[in-house]
């Protein structure tokens, strides 16, 4: 995990904030994700993976409020509302704080993919 995070980090350094010139990507100020956060964001992205949720993306298990339909039926609109569908995730980490740690999420390691690492992305 203590490698996972160091790469991760140091793609940031090397790749994003050398593109955009400032130490803000995904509208939060970066902060080099620690051990524990990357077991919390593999956390997530397994749970994410065997309970998926109908729309919304990663964003659906972030909400914080129960998901609201609304139905035109003519002179009476009416508003339905979907007990139970709050995303669990906003209790683990902030949607922001997921977000940069997935566009930065990188588990190669420069050095091992000479070795032939299958985790080895190279750069384009």
């Amino acid at each position: 995990m203590s490698r996972l995070a160091a790469n991760s980090n140091d793609y940031f350094y090397s790749h994003i904030c050398a593109t955009l010139g400032r130490n803000h990507y995904n509208g939060l100020e970066w902060s080099d994700i620690t051990v524990a956060e990357m077991y919390r964001f593999l956390g997530i992205m397994l749970k994410i993976s065997l309970s998926s949720v109908a729309t919304g993306g990663c964003v659906a298990y972030f909400t914080s409020k129960d998901k609201v339909l609304f139905a035109d039926t003519g002179r009476q609109p009416r508003t339905i509302q979907i007990a139970n569908s709050q995303g669990w995730a906003q209790n683990v980490m902030s949607l922001k704080r997921f977000k940069q740690i997935r566009g930065t999420f990188h588990p190669e390691d420069k050095l091992v993919s000479l070795g032939k690492d299958k985790c080895y992305h190279g750069t384009v």
